[in-house]
């Protein structure tokens, strides 16, 4: 099982991570709304709406991690067809931070 992003993809068995850039496409940002917060005690993360020339996306960072990935409607949508397990999986075998 891998999980694939778009830096690359990230093999759960080996652990290994590609050379990945330090933030995600380089989209042309043309307006953004105010972020807001989700947070527990295990993490944290930035959310806001952002406007580029190829649609609206949903930005989430995660600062710690010094991470972040813009998310269009159809990969957003694909988010509610997984299951709990998969995300489960991505927590317990994802890079540590």
């Amino acid at each position: 099982m891998a999980y694939v992003s778009h830096e690359g993809e990230w093999n759960f068995r080996s652990r290994e991570l590609p050379d990945r850039p330090a933030q995600p496409d380089d989209e042309e940002l043309l307006s953004a709304e105010e972020s807001f917060v989700v947070a527990n005690e295990f993490a944290y993360v930035e959310c806001r709406k952002v406007y580029t020339r190829n649609g609206e996306r949903l930005e989430i960072r995660a600062p710690k991690r010094e991470q972040w990935i813009r998310l269009d409607p159809v990969e957003l949508e694909s988010l509610t067809s997984q299951t709990h397990e998969l995300f489960s999986a991505l927590v317990a075998n994802g890079p540590e931070g």
